[in-house]
C-alpha cells in the first residue's frame, strides 16, 4: 500500500470518515490517490500538514475531495447504432468513446502516470493564471488551472435519443473563487459516428458576465495496434499558410509575441513525442478542423471547431505519453508574470445580464 494511501487510511480512522461514510471510501481509494496526485494545484504537503486537524484546509479539501469528487460520482451511458459514449458527472466528463463494431476506445483513460483526466470542460477560464491568480473589480481571486468547471458535480437536466444534457449553477462556492451568476450547460448530442459538444452559458446575475470556454479531450496514440506513436500526423482540413503559434515561457505561460508555424506542406503535423517539451502546442488562424490519423490508415479521429479561436495540442511533457489531447479553446493562458486583470484578460466573452452564448465543437470517430 502507498504512503499516500496509507496516510488516507490513518486520518479517515483518526476522524471517524470511516464508520460515517462506509466501505465507498475503500472502494474508490486507487482512484482517489490517482485523481488527487495529478491534480497540479494540490501537493502532498497540503493534503496531509503536519498538524493534522478536522478544522485545517487540507483536511477539508481532502474530504471534499473524497466526498464530491467519488461517492457522488455518476456515470451516464449515450449510444447509436455506431458508437457508446459514457459521461461523468463531475466536470461532465466524457468518460470512454468506444465503436460498436470492434469496441476499440478512443478516449484517453486517465493514468497518472501521464495525465489523470480524459476529457475536460473548461469554464471559466482556459489554461493557467500567473501565481493561480487573477484581479475582478479591484479584488483578488484564486482560480485553478482551466476553472473550477472540470472538478465540480454537474446535474443532469435532459435525457433524450442522441443527447444528454449537463448543469452547474453558481452558488457560494463558485462565487468564493469567481464573483458572477451565471448558468453553464454541456451537452452531448450524438450523431452517426459524431459527438457534438454545445457548451451554453447563461448570465443571470446584474453585470456583465467574463469568461472562456474550451474543451480538453484526449485521444489513444496508436488507435491501431500495429502503429506506433510517430506514425500519426495532425492533418488540418485545408492548406493554412499563415498559422500562429502562441510562444511560451519556460513557465508554461504565453509571451506576446506569436511565432509562425509552418505547416508540413501546408496541412500536417507530424507527431513526436518531442514536441510537448515545452508544454502544449497552441495554434490560431487554422482551417477549424483536424484529424489524428496514421500515415498507414486505419482508425482515425477529426475534431471540428467553427466556434473556437484556438486550437491546441498536448501530452505531458518530457514523456513518451500513448495519447494526444486535440484541445479547442477561446481564450489561452495569462502573459508570463502578468496577473491577469479580468475585465482586459485578453479573448474573454463579455455576456450582458439576461444574455446567454453558445460556442460547440464535434469530434468524429472514423
Amino acid at each position: 500500500m502507498s504512503d499516500i494511501k496509507q496516510k488516507i487510511l490513518h486520518i479517515s480512522k483518526k476522524y471517524d470518515i470511516l464508520t460515517k461514510y462506509g466501505q465507498l471510501i475503500i472502494i474508490y481509494m486507487t482512484d482517489f490517490v490517482a485523481r488527487a496526485k495529478a491534480l497540479p494545484y494540490i501537493t502532498e504537503s497540503e493534503m496531509f500538514p503536519a498538524s493534522m486537524e478536522p478544522g485545517c484546509s487540507g483536511f477539508l479539501h481532502l474530504l471534499k475531495k473524497i466526498l464530491k469528487g467519488l461517492i457522488i460520482l455518476k456515470l451516464y451511458t449515450l449510444e447509436n447504432d455506431i458508437i457508446s459514449v459514457v459521461v461523468n458527472s463531475i466536470g461532465a466528463e466524457l468518460y470512454s468513446v468506444k465503436t460498436k463494431a470492434d469496441g476499440c476506445e478512443y478516449l484517453w483513460q486517465g493514468d497518472p502516470e501521464y495525465w489523470s483526466g480524459r476529457s475536460y470542460n473548461l469554464f471559466p477560464i482556459c489554461g493557467r493564471l500567473t501565481e493561480g491568480k487573477y484581479t475582478y473589480d479591484g479584488k483578488t481571486y484564486e482560480m485553478n488551472l482551466h476553472g473550477f468547471a472540470r472538478d465540480s458535480e454537474f446535474s443532469l437536466i435532459k435525457r433524450e435519443d442522441g443527447g444528454l444534457s449537463f448543469e452547474l449553477v453558481s452558488d457560494d462556492i463558485t462565487k468564493a473563487v469567481y464573483p458572477f451568476d451565471f448558468r453553464y450547460v454541456v451537452r452531448y448530442i450524438l450523431d452517426g459516428g459524431k459527438i457534438k459538444t454545445v457548451y451554453e452559458v447563461y448570465n443571470s446575475g446584474k453585470g456583465d458576465l467574463i469568461f472562456a470556454l474550451g474543451g480538453h479531450p484526449g485521444f489513444n496514440v496508436p488507435l491501431n495496434s500495429e502503429d506506433c506513436f510517430e506514425d500519426y500526423i495532425l492533418e488540418f482540413s485545408k492548406h493554412a499558410y499563415g498559422v500562429k503559434k502562441l510562444a511560451m515561457s519556460e513557465t508554461c505561460y504565453t509571451l506576446p509575441e506569436p511565432e509562425d508555424f509552418p505547416l508540413e506542406n501546408g496541412y500536417i503535423i507530424p507527431l513526436r513525442h518531442s514536441m510537448f517539451d515545452h508544454d502544449a502546442v497552441f495554434l490560431y488562424e487554422t482551417s477549424g478542423e483536424v484529424t489524428l490519423r496514421s500515415k498507414n490508415g486505419g482508425k482515425s479521429v477529426c475534431v471540428s471547431y467553427p466556434d473556437m479561436k484556438y486550437i491546441g495540442f498536448w501530452h505531458k511533457p518530457f514523456t513518451e505519453a500513448p495519447f494526444v489531447c486535440i484541445e479547442p479553446w477561446t481564450s489561452v493562458p495569462a502573459y508570463d508574470g502578468v496577473i491577469d486583470k479580468l475585465e482586459t484578460k485578453r479573448d474573454m466573452i463579455h455576456l450582458k445580464s439576461g444574455e446567454s452564448k453558445s460556442a460547440e465543437f464535434t469530434i468524429e470517430i472514423r
